[in-house]
Formats: structure tokens, C-alpha cells, sequence
């Protein structure tokens, strides 16, 4: 999980910090997959998981990826607001994994993206969080993993 536009996950591929590279999420997995090829990341090292539609869905559809891939480390690259939740969900669903947080600093101030769509995407990741939580701590999240299904992105 990344932002093609400061994506971290490139800058550690180029830094040799990543060797290979999982873009989950559908509706821009591709965008993100050739951003970080524009960026000079082998496409070759990529691989895209574009079935999941929530954060929960990126780590349980990353998961068997993972497991196939032999993953032991992982770095997770996602917005500073979004890392906690996100590292929480991969770890429940892949716990074999050792995993690492590095978050995507914003690039301009608070208070211009409380302006922005950045501002209602850090409102909702609060109750996003407690829920997230509340269902863990309920045993609520299924790690069953459906059929997969056309992304967004190739079905339009």
C-alpha cells in the first residue's frame, strides 16, 4: 500500500531496502504499479493484489501472496494516518511476518489538508480504527478469502 505520488515503497526498492514489492488495493494498484515503474522500480519485482476493497481485505488478500512470496520481514509503506491501523490488520493476518511501519509524511501542513480530501480521509480513520479493534477484539474479522473478482481499474 503506497502514494504513487511520494511513494516511500520506491525510494526502499531503490534503496535495496525492498527487494520485492505487493501494491494492494483495488481501484489504483495498477496507477500505483506504474508510478513506481516511472519512478525506476523493476516491474518485474512487483506484484499487485487488486481484489481487496478495505484494509482489512489489502492484509487478507496479501496474506497468501506473502506466505507464497516466502516473506519473513515486510516493510508497510501507507499515509501516517492510515500506518497504525494498517500494521495492526497485516499483522493479525499474516503474524509469521515481522513487520515494519513506514509511514508517508504529508507533504504540506494540517491544516491545508483539513482542507482537502486528506481532511475527511484523517476524520474517518478515527472510528475506522476503534472499529477495527472492536471487531478484533470481538473475533469478528473472517479470515475467509473469496473467489477473486475483476479490479475496479480492469473492469472499466
Amino acid at each position: 500500500m503506497g502514494q504513487p505520488g511520494r511513494s516511500g515503497g520506491a525510494e526502499l526498492w531503490l534503496q535495496g531496502a525492498a527487494p520485492r514489492v505487493l501494491i494492494s488495493g483495488d481501484g489504483d494498484c495498477y496507477w500505483i504499479r506504474r508510478a513506481m515503474v516511472d519512478r525506476g522500480v523493476d516491474a518485474n519485482v512487483i506484484t499487485v493484489e487488486c481484489q481487496s476493497g478495505t484494509t482489512w481485505e489489502n492484509a487478507l488478500f496479501s496474506a497468501p501472496l506473502l506466505k507464497h512470496m516466502n516473506v519473513r520481514t515486510a516493510i508497510l509503506v501507507t499515509s501516517w494516518y492510515h500506518s497504525r491501523r494498517a500494521l495492526a490488520s497485516f499483522a493479525a493476518t499474516s503474524a509469521d511476518i515481522r513487520w515494519i511501519s513506514v509511514p508517508v509524511e504529508p507533504n504540506k501542513a494540517l491544516w491545508r489538508m483539513a482542507l482537502r480530501i486528506d481532511g475527511i480521509q484523517l476524520l474517518k480513520e478515527y472510528p475506522k480504527t476503534v472499529w477495527y479493534a472492536l471487531r478484533r477484539h470481538l473475533g469478528i474479522d473472517s479470515m475467509f478469502v473469496p473467489p477473486q473478482f475483476p479490479s475496479r481499474e480492469v473492469r472499466a
